[in-house]
């Protein structure tokens, strides 16, 4: 693994992002996130799904290695585009996919032995710069929530509602005194099959559980997909214009 020629860092372009971020802003003040990367779901791209859990079994070195060798990675292009962006990035975002409908993909145990630590580099380092943090995770990930928390997470995406334990009522009371949410309006059923009136109902009750503190960001649970009406998408938007105006 240490021989492997690795990508390298001078392959990316960082000398156009505070131009292109002025571009983007306008002037106008946004929140502006830096997707650095993640130490799980990348290195499976590169070892293939069955073949990297296998490894977290059975041969554990070469799993970290490719964590290692990934999140070091990430970790130092990330520092590049903040020195390039001179001080227009607000954000840093990480993550990669560990929960599934039901539950995780793989035992919160072997995740916190084998994927935590690495993990943790695209997210403390940033914290402690001063940044706010920003990971994401489909699924169910209710068990390593506090193990994010404790690395410094300040905002969890895209909070699948419809997996086991990630209902707003269930969260917030667990975790809403030191997190903030973004997401939870439903992609999976709300969104393609509600009526605007519903979409824009369930928008309302999300903001009044999750946004109990004012950390929350009101967002779909994904991507808005193509079986999505446009007046459902207008809906989130108007309960939450409504909202602030209340």
């Amino acid at each position: 693994m240490d021989n492997y020629a690795w990508p390298s860092l001078d392959w990316w372009d960082y000398a156009s992002l505070s131009a292109t971020i002025a571009e983007i802003t306008q002037g106008n003040r946004r929140a502006v996130i830096f997707w650095a990367g993640g130490a799980f779901e990348t290195p499976w791209q590169l070892r293939g799904f069955e073949r990297f859990l296998v490894d977290l079994r059975l041969n554990p070195e070469i799993a970290e290695a490719v964590a290692d060798h990934v999140s070091d990675y990430y970790y130092q292009r990330a520092l590049r585009a903040l020195d390039a962006a001179r001080g227009g990035i607000d954000v840093v975002g990480s993550g990669g996919d560990v929960g599934g409908q039901m539950g995780m993909l793989l035992n919160p145990a072997a995740w916190r032995r084998h994927i935590k630590r690495y993990q943790a580099r695209l997210i403390a380092p940033f914290k402690q710069k001063g940044l706010k943090t920003f990971y994401h995770s489909c699924g169910s990930l209710v068990p390593v929530i506090p193990d994010l928390i404790e690395m410094g997470v300040d905002i969890l995406d895209p909070i699948q509602v419809t997996a086991t334990g990630m209902r707003p009522e269930q969260l917030f009371p667990a975790f809403g005194d030191r997190l903030s949410f973004h997401g939870a309006i439903d992609e999976v059923e709300l969104l393609p099959h509600a009526t605007s009136a519903q979409v824009y109902a369930e928008t309302r009750r999300t903001i009044d559980i999750l946004g109990q503190r004012g950390g929350y960001i009101v967002s779909p649970s994904h991507q808005v997909q193509g079986d999505t009406p446009v007046e459902n998408v207008l809906a989130q938007f108007e309960a939450a214009r409504d909202y602030r105006r209340a």
